[in-house]
């Protein structure tokens, strides 16, 4: 058999395994189509019809088996979608019918810790459903330390085991106590705080939120120095606000 070498153009969507994991030659082209990356050139074996599973690019055209048109593909199908950039471009590069990073259905399982709202485990799961609709996680703030006279950052001080005494504005004798808590993330998912007994979403500018629906929800907002939040709290359509010292 003689091989004939092509330079492949197109995106650098390599799958390390198959037979690219045991041969470069049979990765798909880098994005340069001048060689190096994970492909570099490919090798042109015919058609991809009458191959359409061995894993190999038989025809240099960027798709592979199920993803290539030669085999009724629709899709790429040459590339498990677990990068930023696989994430968000619109394609579903494994063909397993799901794509991107959302929203859900149709998110694709490996895309999740590219989502706005990964949760805070792999697959579904109830803290995805509990930030406030247009609300991504946000944890850039709960690590820093407030402004306040603390050394505590936000993280320490929800950890901490002193009840927080939260009294309605305008109605100081409806009060309650309640302790905070807090639980780092694994990577690519979400730290949760706690309160009231319940899971809260961390979201920008200091605020935890628990979204179930417009009827019930909660949102606690801590002020800038830490020592204080604002609380308003809705149950079945009743608005509430009330100040936590």
């Amino acid at each position: 058999m003689v091989f004939a070498i092509s330079a492949c153009g197109g995106p650098d969507r390599t799958i390390d395994g198959g037979a690219c994991q045991n041969d470069p030659r049979f990765c798909p082209p880098d994005d340069s189509g001048m060689g190096g990356g994970d492909g570099g050139t490919c090798i042109v074996m015919g058609t991809e019809a009458g191959n359409c599973s061995d894993g190999i690019d038989n025809d240099c055209d960027g798709d592979t088996d199920s993803g290539d048109a030669d085999c009724g593909g629709t899709c790429p199908g040459f590339a498990i979608e677990n990068t930023l950039a696989l994430c968000t471009d619109g394609l579903d590069n494994d063909c397993n019918g799901t794509k991107d990073n959302g929203p859900r259905p149709g998110m694709d399982p490996n895309c999740e810790p590219f989502s706005c709202t990964p949760g805070t485990e792999p697959g579904p799961d109830l803290a995805e459903t509990l930030h406030r609709p247009g609300q991504c996680y946000d944890p850039s703030w709960v690590e820093t330390v407030p402004g306040g006279p603390g050394t505590l950052s936000y993280a320490e001080i929800m950890a901490g085991t002193t009840p927080w005494h939260c009294c309605e504005i305008g109605n100081p004798i409806n009060c309650f106590d309640s302790t905070m808590g807090f639980g780092f993330a694994t990577d690519g998912y979400e730290s949760t705080g706690f309160f009231q007994g319940g899971a809260f979403m961390v979201e920008s500018n200091r605020v935890l939120a628990r979204y179930e629906s417009a009827s019930n929800n909660a949102v606690l907002t801590f002020a800038a120095d830490g020592a204080s939040a604002g609380y308003v709290q809705t149950i079945d359509s009743v608005t509430r606000e009330y100040t936590c010292l």
